[in-house]
């Protein structure tokens, strides 16, 4: 396990599995949601599953996953099974740069792309920034589809700004507890139930509750948590990224979950809808590189804790993770 911290934010990263972070926050507080859980036993400690959704989901506990060079469904490009949500996500990295503040990750994958991934806590602020970098190192244009994957521990009532977007229901969404119609729509943050009665998204209810929705056209990168009396801020490469995948699993009674979890997840994402690879080729959603080039992207996350600032005042989070609000005050 690696940890970096600026002496009050604390970020710890599984380098066994994909450089996922288990805990962004204080010493004594994670903002992400986390569970260490004993069951299901997880895959690389027993037999494969029945399928590769099983595989990625019986080591599944919370925190935040890159997921590339697959999203979503396991897919198969010129004969090249993708998992589930991309292999790099539960992969055992290669630790390539190391500091008190700062890692560096880099990673292979089936297909002849190498990705990097920068960790770095500012000094000054809380803040942490992810920048990362793929390189394809073959002779042959290669596709691929990549996203952000953070689930965050957001309690009832707790709210979400965004600046708009489109909604739209997964129509193939699974769960005992969906409230939301397949295929429905609407505009950030309403839409209707499946009784037709008015939903606003931007703010966690108490469950339990299952939803998988697609934001399309947003306005701007970046979004505000309100949890407690702190915020959290969110920003990321819009032209890397410019969907977000909404999911909340709030007391889900199938596997793995068997009514335990409680998250809320707003995840950058370079496509949609969630059917991998070979279906985002199909519509004209995947990122092609080319022989030798390199595709970047950065994502930050922000704390800004006990200030007493209410999440309708928030106007913009920068890449350095810095809040700006309606009057006028930075953080």
């Amino acid at each position: 396990m690696i940890e970096i911290s600026n002496g009050n934010l604390v970020v710890k990263i599984n380098e066994l599995l994909g450089a996922e972070i288990i805990h962004y926050g204080t010493k004594d507080k994670n903002y992400l949601a986390y569970y260490d859980w004993n069951t299901p036993v997880e895959v690389s400690k027993s037999a494969h599953y029945e399928t590769p959704l099983m595989d990625f989901m019986s080591e599944y506990r919370g925190g935040w996953q890159v997921l590339f060079p697959n999203t979503g469904n396991s897919s198969k490009i010129n004969g090249i099974e993708l998992p589930f949500h991309g292999e790099v996500s539960r992969t055992k990295v290669e630790i390539t740069e190391s500091s008190e503040n700062k890692v560096v990750i880099k990673t292979g994958c089936r297909l002849p792309l190498i990705l990097t991934r920068s960790f770095a806590v500012l000094p000054d602020k809380d803040v942490l920034v992810i920048e990362q970098q793929v390189f394809n190192e073959s002779k042959i244009k290669i596709p691929f589809i990549w996203g952000e994957h953070p689930a965050f521990a957001l309690s009832k009532g707790s709210r979400i700004k965004l600046t708009g977007a489109e909604i739209l229901v997964e129509p193939k969404n699974a769960g005992d507890y969906l409230d939301l119609p397949a295929e429905g729509s609407g505009k950030w943050p309403y839409i209707n139930n499946i009784e037709g009665s008015r939903v606003d998204l931007s703010v966690v209810p108490d469950g339990p509750v299952e939803r998988l929705c697609y934001l399309k056209n947003v306005k701007e990168g970046w979004a505000a948590f309100e949890v407690g009396t702190d915020l959290l801020g969110m920003s990321w490469d819009i032209k890397a990224f410019p969907y977000l995948w909404f999911w909340q699993q709030i007391g889900g009674l199938g596997f793995p979950w068997f009514g335990r979890a409680m998250i809320t997840a707003l995840e950058p994402a370079s496509s949609w809808p969630s059917y991998g690879l070979f279906e985002a080729i199909k519509n004209n959603q995947a990122t092609y590189i080319a022989p030798g080039e390199i595709k970047s992207s950065w994502t930050s996350l922000s704390l800004a804790s006990s200030l007493g600032n209410k999440i309708e005042a928030v106007s913009s989070v920068s890449h350095s993770g810095e809040f700006t609000f309606a009057e006028d005050r930075s953080f």
